[in-house]
């Protein structure tokens, strides 16, 4: 992930963080959007995935009633595109629980042809 201040900027960018939270609000969110998104990227960033294993679900559900019970969540945030993405993968990830799916997500591996010199096969 890219560094701390890179991230805020992100998040800002995505209404996560919004304009007049205060340091300690920038800090909560950070840490609990980073948490968010390095759980739902774990399908993403392994070379297969086992849907099928409860212990992905448990962190999801437990995750999502820990915040459930912040006041910080109260009032929804992010921009509606960010939080359309959210809800689809945690649908296609149900999905594929329910189909005990093993995805192996290493299929597609894009190559370039050459550009301005440049040949992935240097």
């Amino acid at each position: 992930m890219p560094d701390k201040a890179a991230t805020i900027k992100g998040f800002r960018e995505l209404e996560m963080i919004l304009p007049n939270d205060d340091k300690k609000q920038i800090e909560f969110y950070y840490k609990a959007y980073k948490e968010m998104i390095s759980l739902f990227a774990l399908p993403y960033v392994s070379k297969t995935f086992d849907f099928s294993k409860p212990d992905f679900f448990e962190k999801l559900y437990a995750w999502g009633e820990k915040i459930g019970k912040m006041p910080e969540f109260k009032q929804p945030r992010g921009v509606k595109h960010f939080i359309y993405v959210n809800r689809t993968n945690f649908g296609l990830y149900t999905l594929l629980n329910e189909l005990n799916a093993i995805v192996n997500t290493q299929t597609f591996q894009p190559h370039f042809e050459r550009f301005s010199g440049f040949s992935s096969k240097n």
